[in-house]
């Protein structure tokens, strides 16, 4: 059996079903598929990052609307361009515009893994016809800088031991923005429920915190404040009126003023792809590769990791048929044959090929 390739997945949180049922095709095919499931971010894990795109031979980029607006992901794909590596465009969402698109991603074919559960053929197919990763260059190219979260600094103010009315309210006017944001949406819920389990919040914030969990995560409880009143100690603040239309008016502003730095991230990546000279990049998807040998490639190495107890997923190791395809392909290399002339089914299991 040839060495598996060694994929990194770049994705968008949003796509994680999705990415996930990608990478067990991709395994499926006797390859490697790294993913990062880490929710936390930081110069250490950056690095790793870095460092599983220098040791892969390709990256493949999950295409959506999502990951295209994602700095992380961006980044990720241009230091990948920068050191020559393969990139397999799989489009597993809605497609961004072609011309808001870094020049060498739009002009490069994708899979089009929208629905995919069907997508192994085309997949196999750009997976067997991918060329060599080339050589490192030498010097490599300057990494790309951290995606540093502003979340860091919204989990500062939380760590405060005391919170004014105003600071609760501009906490949770930032927190409210960053929920719709992909990739701080989990980050702001979580910060969004250590506010509400603070004992000094506000009976009005609390409330406000409850009704944006409900909405974000309308299946879970939220923390309650143990033993905490209504309200608290001390005097009753000021009610202002102006407050709750300042914060819908930042709010506002902050969804615009996002929507336009997206799209700038987006023109400075695009005029950075063009200004600069990368190594030679390999194409990632050709022809030339039938769909008998993608089938062979993915059956024959699904049986053969079933055979070594690597996976429940194929049951009997050949006995259950689970589609048209694996049935053709059990067809052709003699098991059914072997099975209808009454020969004990191990013994026909054991003439299938393995990768």
């Amino acid at each position: 059996m040839a060495d598996p390739r060694r994929f990194f997945v770049s994705y968008s949180r949003l796509d994680a079903p999705k990415v996930k049922v990608l990478a067990k095709h991709l395994h499926e095919f006797g390859q490697e598929a790294w993913l990062d499931e880490e929710l936390s971010g930081g110069q250490r894990w950056w690095d790793t990052i870095l460092r599983k795109i220098r040791d892969c031979d390709c990256l493949v980029f999950a295409q959506s609307r999502s990951s295209c607006a994602s700095v992380a992901c961006m980044r990720e794909l241009e230091y990948a361009y920068r050191l020559g590596k393969p990139i397999l465009p799989v489009l597993v969402g809605d497609p961004m515009p072609d011309e808001l698109l870094p020049p060498f991603l739009a002009e490069t074919q994708r899979v089009d893994a929208r629905d995919v559960d069907t997508a192994v053929v085309p997949l196999g197919r750009a997976i067997l016809s991918l060329p060599p990763s080339p050589p490192l260059p030498d010097p490599l190219p300057d990494p790309p800088l951290v995606p540093v979260s502003y979340m860091t600094e919204l989990t500062k103010q939380l760590d405060k031991p005391e919170l004014t009315l105003r600071e609760q309210r501009d906490l949770l006017a930032d927190l409210r923005h960053a929920l719709n944001d992909e990739d701080e949406a989990d980050g702001a819920a979580e910060l969004l429920r250590r506010l509400r389990a603070r004992p000094d919040v506000l009976a009005v914030v609390a409330a406000d915190i409850d009704s944006l969990l409900l909405a974000h995560a309308p299946a879970g409880p939220f923390p309650q404040r143990p033993n905490a009143p209504p309200t608290p100690s001390g005097p009753a603040p000021t009610p202002t009126h102006s407050k709750p239309k300042r914060s819908r008016v930042v709010t506002v502003l902050a969804v615009v003023g996002g929507l336009f730095l997206t799209l700038m991230l987006i023109a400075a990546f695009t005029g950075g792809f063009e200004d600069d000279d990368p190594p030679s990049q390999p194409g990632a998807v050709s022809t030339g590769v039938t769909d008998e040998e993608v089938l062979d490639q993915y059956f024959s190495n699904r049986h053969d990791r079933c055979l070594r107890g690597l996976t429940a997923e194929f049951p009997n190791c050949g006995f259950v048929l689970d589609s048209n395809s694996q049935q053709e392909w059990l067809v052709r290399h003699g098991y059914v044959a072997c099975r209808d002339a009454g020969r004990p089914p191990e013994e026909c299991v054991l003439r299938l090929p393995t990768s």
